[in-house]
């Protein structure tokens, strides 16, 4: 991984990403509330009680995560852990062929930014049906206020659920809203949502929706793919606390190869065994550490945008610190403040 960029804290702040990728193999970001605007370096800041990890890539425009912290003088640092691939050929084929049975089509439903931007990305080809733009008037469910301004910014109008921290309490919104003839769920022609999604997703929403007797019409518009984890660089942020974004992102820290895997899966004191908790190292070697040691070391506080990505970590043998109320910047604030009483 290239050596990270310090920069100041501004209105946007920004990594490059490839063109066909979102949140890939960009350098680490470090942004701090006491550099001026001219300092620009690159060596890693040390860490401290103040440093906060986001294992994510900083938004193309305005970060509102970044300025959040950075004003509220905490020392940001991105570190992307995954990539996210767009599956534009299926997800138009679909489209194409819904197109002509949109009177069964209720409205749509967008857990994620990144399912909005795989429609984005499908929404610029010449070949998108024309029809589909009634759909930027009906009822548009989505998952936190981000995906939210995303789905006003594409177009939608009717955009509900915003205030959901998570898929399966979107489900109990759209299950209350719907006004659908139930008893046709069954039947070819029945109405219904479109539901773009990741590849892998969790069966929250459709299980609730479903068995309320709501139709979706289901497509995956992406799947996302694991970065390696610079475990030295996680070390020289450490003490700090680590954001995770999602269950995707825990996926991105397995136990290398030199840990004792049946040590390191024990649970003692409500966290999970690692090199620095234990009498002995956990790697053979004695000499290095994996990553998934390191978030387990008493330096590190991990926090959770949200329910589902806390019951990830939980079950990857991590404590939780906190848990996000909302997948917003004020809800990480709060949470940032509740491991750090002022």
């Amino acid at each position: 991984m290239a050596a990270p960029s310090i920069t100041a804290p501004s209105s946007t702040t920004s990594c490059a990403v490839s063109e066909q990728r979102l949140d890939s193999s960009a350098s680490v970001c470090v942004s701090t509330s006491n550099l001026s605007p001219s300092r620009s370096q690159t060596r890693l800041l040390p860490g401290s009680s103040r440093t906060v990890v986001l294992l994510r890539s900083p938004s193309s425009s305005s970060d509102r995560y970044l300025e959040t912290l950075v004003a509220n003088h905490y020392d940001v640092v991105h570190l992307p852990v995954l990539e996210f691939v767009f599956l534009e050929a299926q997800l138009l084929g679909f489209l194409v062929c819904l197109s002509s049975r949109l009177h069964l089509v209720m409205g749509c439903i967008f857990t994620s930014s990144q399912a909005l931007r795989a429609w984005q990305r499908v929404r610029s080809q010449a070949s998108f049906p024309a029809d589909l733009v009634c759909l930027y008037s009906r009822p548009c469910y989505v998952v936190g206020q981000a995906t939210a301004r995303l789905a006003r910014t594409i177009g939608f109008v009717d955009v509900r659920g915003e205030h959901s921290g998570s898929a399966r309490v979107l489900g109990d919104l759209l299950v209350d809203q719907c006004t659908v003839d139930r008893s046709l769920v069954d039947e070819v022609s029945s109405p219904g949502y479109i539901f773009i999604c990741a590849e892998g997703r969790r069966d929250d929403l459709p299980q609730i929706v479903t068995e309320a007797g709501i139709k979706l019409y289901e497509c995956v518009g992406y799947r996302t793919r694991s970065l390696s984890v610079d475990c030295k660089e996680l070390a020289d942020l450490v003490p700090c606390t680590v954001v995770f974004y999602s269950p995707s992102g825990v996926k991105a820290f397995p136990v290398c190869s030199e840990c004792d895997h049946d040590r390191l899966g024990a649970v003692v004191g409500g966290r999970a065994c690692c090199a620095p908790k234990l009498s002995e190292p956990v790697h053979s070697s004695g000499d290095s550490e994996c990553a998934l040691c390191l978030l387990a070391s008493d330096g590190v506080q991990i926090v959770a945008i949200g329910p589902t990505t806390a019951a990830a970590l939980k079950d990857a043998n991590l404590l939780v610190a906190a848990t996000c109320s909302q997948p917003t910047p004020t809800a990480l604030l709060d949470a940032l403040r509740s491991l750090q009483p002022e």
